[in-house]
């Protein structure tokens, strides 16, 4: 079995490449309809903001969690 950080590590950067290639493909995907661009890039900033906050908490400390 794997020491919990090599497998949270692991888990983190299988998220972030899975988030990343959905963020890819919405922003690439070409569609003639305003409203399902609007939709496609949407989903590709919410992947992107999903990875960005999966990586800020893979570097924060263990013990400072904020909570409100």
């Amino acid at each position: 079995m794997l020491p919990v950080s090599v497998a949270r590590r692991r888990a983190t950067a299988l998220d972030v490449l899975w988030n990343a290639e959905a963020a890819l493909a919405a922003a690439t995907v070409a569609v003639a309809c305003a409203p399902t661009r609007l939709w496609a890039a949407g989903c590709a900033l919410q992947c992107l903001l999903h990875m960005a906050c999966v990586i800020v908490e893979l570097w924060s400390p263990r013990g400072t969690r904020v909570t409100s």
